[in-house]
C-alpha cells in the first residue's frame, strides 16, 4: 500500500485521483488531522499501516505566493524541511522508497552552455528566496537520510482547471507579470510521470520533470489571448528592477530545465510545454462552456 501524505494539496489531489485510476492501493493522510511534527505519531502510522512506498506532497509554499514564506520562516522549514526529514528517517526505519515532491526553483537564469537546460547533476544556485532555500535542504537531507528515494522537481504547474495555484490563472490575474523564459510542468503530466517512474522501477534520484521545451509569460498571454478569446491586454514589468521595487519581496526564479534523463527511462513519455498548455486552454473552453449551460 502507498501512503500519501498531503492528498488533499494542489498537487496531492492529481495523486489521490491518478492513484484511484490506476487502481494502486493508497491511503491519504493529511498533515491537518494529526501533528505531523511527532515523532512518536509518525512512528504509530507507519507501524499501523504496512506501506510499500511513500508519497509526500505536502510542503509549506505560501500564500498566495512564496513572498508569504519570508514573514512565516518557522513554518516554512518546519513543512519543507522538518517533516520531509522525518518521513525519511521513517522510511529507513521501515525500509520503504520515498517519492518526494521536489522544486525546479533551484537555479537562477540560464545555463549558458546549454540549450536544453540546467540538469539533476548542476549544483543548485545560491541565490534565491527563503522558500527556495528550505527545498535546497530538502534535496540535499533526503538522499542522505534515505537514499532509496525520488526527488521529484515540479516547476509552475498548471492544468485546465482555473485555481489559484495553476500557473495559466496567475497569468490572467496578476495586474502585472515579468517576461521571463521557463520551465513549467503539467500537473497531470507531472503526475503521470512520477508514478511511472515508481511503477517502473526506474533509478532513485533527482528527476526534473517539467514539459519539454521552454515558455515565457509573453508567449503563454498571447496564447491565453488568442484560445479564451480574453479581451485583455496584458501590462509587462519593464526590466527585473521594476519588478523588485514594486511586484516581489522576494527573489524568483526563472529558469530552464533540462528533463533528457526523465525521457531516457523507459516507459515515460512527456508532452512538449507548448502542446500541454494549448490543450489545457482548448479544454478551459469547454468546461467553462459546460457550466454555462
Amino acid at each position: 500500500m502507498i501512503g500519501l501524505f498531503g492528498g488533499n494539496g494542489y498537487v496531492g489531489q492529481e495523486f489521490t485521483k491518478q492513484l484511484v485510476n490506476r487502481e494502486l492501493p493508497f491511503h491519504e493522510f493529511h498533515l491537518n488531522a494529526f501533528n505531523y511534527l511527532d515523532k512518536d505519531i509518525l512512528l504509530k502510522i507507519f507501524s499501523e499501516f504496512q506501506l510499500s512506498f511513500v508519497i509526500n506532497c505536502a510542503g509549506y509554499v505560501g500564500k498566495p505566493n512564496v513572498d508569504a514564506c519570508e514573514d512565516n520562516k518557522d513554518a516554512t522549514f518546519e513543512g519543507n524541511v522538518t517533516f520531509p526529514n522525518y518521513l525519511a528517517e521513517m522510511c529507513v526505519l521501515f525500509n520503504i522508497p520515498l517519492g518526494q515532491i521536489s522544486s525546479g526553483c533551484l537555479f537562477q537564469d540560464y545555463k549558458l552552455d546549454s540549450d536544453l537546460g540546467w540538469t539533476e547533476e548542476d549544483e543548485v544556485s545560491s541565490e534565491g528566496s527563503y522558500y527556495t532555500y528550505t527545498k535546497k535542504l530538502c534535496e540535499a537531507n533526503i538522499p542522505q537520510i534515505q537514499k532509496d528515494s525520488y526527488l521529484w522537481r515540479l516547476r509552475f504547474p498548471f492544468n485546465e482547471v482555473d485555481g489559484p495555484r495553476n500557473y495559466l490563472t496567475k497569468i490572467q490575474t496578476y495586474k502585472k507579470l515579468l517576461d521571463a523564459e521557463n520551465s513549467l510542468s503539467h500537473l497531470g503530466d507531472f503526475v503521470s510521470a512520477c508514478l511511472d517512474l515508481y511503477e517502473n522501477r526506474a533509478p532513485y534520484g533527482k528527476y526534473n520533470i517539467v514539459n519539454s521545451g521552454s515558455t515565457s509569460a509573453r508567449a503563454v498571454a498571447a496564447k491565453i489571448k488568442e484560445i479564451l478569446n480574453l479581451d485583455k491586454d496584458f501590462d509587462f514589468f519593464e526590466n527585473d528592477e521594476e519588478f523588485y521595487t514594486f511586484g516581489a519581496k522576494a527573489p524568483r526564479s526563472n529558469c530552464v530545465l533540462d528533463n533528457s534523463k526523465l525521457i531516457k527511462v523507459g516507459g515515460v513519455n512527456i508532452r512538449s510545454v507548448d502542446e500541454a498548455i494549448e490543450d489545457s486552454l482548448n479544454k478551459w473552453i469547454v468546461q467553462n462552456e459546460t457550466s454555462n449551460a
